[in-house]
């Protein structure tokens, strides 16, 4: 695992993040240092896989990036599923394959560079979206979410995981502060932090939980439940 020192140094100016080759390289050390609860995040995706994913059904990860989740998917479903990951960042998606490459699996899957607003997306029975939604532009979102609904069956879930703000804003910056000192017990200096969040603050649009649950609502889905809140990250499971 090559340590994230993208920000390790003084920039200027600093540039939108974009998931390129550098980011690529150090992305599984990247989320496992700044994202709370990230490891006990996939267990719980492969414990879910392993209670909805239907026979001979499509099971996606939406921004699949290096594949930790598709690899969940993959590992918790019946043999017959087939497993496709979509990722628009060409440098991520020659990653995932090639870690793809060093996996044992019996399932067919399938890598995609593509965007996910457009992919087609159809006879699923799980799908997948870990900190993808908040990098979608907004007035799009609504119609994603629209069309995961379309796509799944009777009984077909969506994993939703989040970035989200919170209304209370005492709430909003003791998190945040808490995410921040996070950051540092795993080696982050101030510097890296604070270069990371000015070049991530345009790209990366976050909403508050009651946002997130209302479009689900809208969409169609009946059943929805928070089952994991680390700080300000938050998964959310939605029943068709």
């Amino acid at each position: 695992m090559q340590k994230d020192k993208i920000y390790a140094q003084p920039k200027s100016p600093i540039d939108d993040f974009r998931f390129d080759d550098d980011i690529a390289n150090v992305f599984e050390d990247m989320v496992q240092r700044s994202i709370p609860g990230y490891n006990l995040l996939l267990q719980n995706i492969g414990v879910i896989t392993k209670k909805y994913a239907a026979p001979k059904t499509n099971l996606y990860d939406l921004g699949c990036s290096l594949g930790a989740g598709t690899f969940q998917l993959a590992d918790h479903s019946p043999k017959d599923c087939i497993i496709i990951g979509i990722d628009n960042s060409e440098a991520m998606v020659k990653k995932c394959r090639a870690n793809l490459k060093k996996m044992e699996h019996r399932q067919k899957i399938d890598i995609r560079l593509g965007n996910i607003e457009s992919s087609a997306i159809k006879n699923s029975s799980v799908v997948l979206m870990n900190w993808t939604l908040q990098f979608v532009e907004p007035n799009a979102r609504e119609g994603l979410i629209e069309k995961i609904y379309g796509s799944l069956n009777e009984g077909g879930v969506l994993v939703l995981s989040e970035k989200i703000s919170m209304h209370d804003q005492e709430q909003e910056t003791i998190f945040f502060n808490l995410h921040e000192r996070f950051k540092q017990e795993n080696g982050y200096s101030l510097l890296e932090i604070d270069q990371k969040r000015k070049a991530i603050e345009q790209v990366l649009k976050t909403e508050t939980e009651e946002k997130h649950l209302q479009r689900l609502k809208r969409r169609g889905f009946k059943n929805i439940y928070k089952f994991f809140q680390d700080f300000n990250f938050a998964s959310f499971l939605a029943i068709k």
